[in-house]
Formats: C-alpha cells, structure tokens, sequence
C-alpha cells in the first residue's frame, strides 16, 4: 500500500496546498507517510489517530526515530468526528477508504459542523454501464482454462471451436446467461483479472452515482431523474440509485461500480490503486422493471434488486 505511488502523489498535491502554517489532524496514522508529507509542505502540528496497536507502536518508534516528538503526537484509539475541537485542528485528512469506499468507518469520522477543512472532502460511486456481448457475459462467470481461444465479441461460434481444435486448446463448456441479475466474483478468467474493469475504464458510461461532500456538508445525487443537492443526513444507512431500464430490453448489460475521492481538480479512482477492483459489478439481462442499486455506508457493499 505505500508504495502506492498513484496514491501518494494525489495526496501530495492535495496536502500541499492546504496544510502550511496549520494544525493538522491525521486519522490513521499507519506508518506515518501522510502526516510526513503534511510536514513537508509546512504543517504546524499534528495530532494522529491509530487504532490498530501494533501500528500504533510502529508509528511511535517511527516518530521517534525521526526525531519529531516535537511535532506530532500519537494517539491510540478510536477517531471521534468532534475530537478536532479539542486539538484545535484547522485541517483533517484521512485515507480511512477501502475498495466499496465506506468500510473503514469514513462515514463516522465526516465533520458534522462546518469550519473543518477535511481531505480529500470529495467521494464518489459511479456506476458505469456497457453492453456486452452474451459469449463475454457467459465466460466472465465461467471458470475458463485461460489457454483456450474467447475472443469476447459476437462471433461465429463454429469459427472459435475450429480456432481451438486447430490450436489443440480446450475450453470451459459455457453455461447460459440466466435473466435478471449475475454477480460476479473478483476470480481470473480467460482474459486474466478482472476484465470488467478494463471495459468500465474503456467504453462505458456511467448511468448513476452520488457525491458525498464533507467540505460543503452536501450530497449530489445522479440517476435516472436528475439530480438533486440536499444537506447531509448522518442517520443515513445507504444511498439508494433508481436506474431507468427501458432501454435494455433483450440486451446484456455489464453494470461496475466505481468509487473515487476528490480536493478541487485531484481525483483517484480507488480501483487504479492498491485497493484492488471495484466490488459487485454485475450483468444485467432481460430486466424489464428499473433496477433499485443500494450502496452501503456501513460496509461498502453494493446490491441491485428490481425498483
């Protein structure tokens, strides 16, 4: 994880330009890396949260090493969204995300009030559509020998059985794709890992999704009836996406969220860093009814049912 450089150098800029001549509050603290680029770029002091022991002593013997006692202090414990107050933070950031965004507790740590500048502030689900072909659809939830021959598009499928005869390759026997909805497993296939996300990040388009906004203390809500801006509920248990479907009839559709976090123009999308592919994307076939999507701020996890 740190070395995740795509990871490091987004926080880097946003840090950069936030934190000089401040008080600054770190929430999982690990080994330290975001509150030593915090000091970098000219922070005051931080006070940083780590819950897990063990990271805790490591990032003691860190600091000490450094010889910053004088400059950060660590505390073992659980991060309260009010504890700012009493350390008199001007800046809180926090990579406390995962893969499906919430299930490190984020949502407990947002500021409820405003005046807290917190980093990123910005975080995103997407849910990015792209039709497929139904060949593709049956090979992602087949468990494929990678050597045999699935070119992925429509296509005779005399000609791919002649391709494998000839080239002395065996394939998966493909079962049919069944109507309604087919979760899909993070497991390799005959295009190795997680080809749905190469498609999502290639030619899809995204038909849903929602902005949490922790610096404007708003949340912006995109689907099938537009969009809306409404003040944060923190009662909230999951964000709920009605998505139009009339349009999908007799196709098989790939549907893959995505989760990303954002300050001002810097933006990462989770799933090109250490947090590995976006959780329960899903094929889509012969729905007739809108599809009801429901994110998790609990446990990240996505579901679909018919709205």
């Amino acid at each position: 994880m740190i070395n995740d450089f795509m990871r490091n150098q987004f926080y880097d800029n946003i840090l950069r330009d936030n934190v000089k001549n401040k008080h600054c509050l770190d929430i999982g603290f690990g080994t330290g890396l975001l509150s030593i680029l915090a000091l970098k770029h000219g922070a005051k002091s931080i006070v940083a949260y780590e819950i897990d022991q063990n990271r805790y002593q490591l990032g003691l013997e860190i600091i000490k090493q450094m010889g910053l006692e004088n400059k950060i202090t660590l505390i073992c414990g659980f991060y309260q969204f009010d504890d700012f107050k009493k350390h008199h933070a001007q800046v809180v950031f926090t990579e406390t995300v995962n893969g499906g965004l919430w299930n490190e507790g984020l949502w407990r740590s947002l500021p409820r009030a405003s005046g807290v500048q917190f980093l990123p502030g910005r975080y995103y689900l997407d849910i990015c559509a792209v039709e497929i072909p139904y060949n593709f659809a049956a090979e992602l939830t087949t468990s494929a020998n990678q050597l045999h021959f699935a070119p992925g598009v429509n296509i005779d499928p005399e000609f791919i059985d002649c391709v494998n005869r000839v080239s002395n390759k065996t394939g998966s026997i493909l079962g049919p794709i069944a109507s309604g909805f087919t979760v899909l497993s993070n497991t390799d296939t005959v295009w190795s890992w997680m080809p749905y996300m190469r498609l999502a990040a290639y030619n899809s388009k995204i038909i849903a999704g929602y902005i949490v906004d922790a610096v404007e203390s708003t949340v912006t809500v995109t689907d099938s009836s537009g969009t809306c801006v409404s003040a944060i509920d923190f009662n909230t248990r999951q964000f709920t996406l009605d998505v139009d479907t009339s349009s999908w009839q007799d196709r098989c559709m790939l549907l893959v969220p995505r989760v990303s976090m954002a300050h001002g123009d810097n933006k990462l999308i989770l799933d090109t860093g250490h947090w590995g592919p976006a959780r329960d994307p899903v094929i889509i076939k012969n729905i007739k009814n809108n599809v009801k999507i429901v994110h998790s701020v609990r446990n990240g996890i996505v579901t679909y049912d018919i709205a």
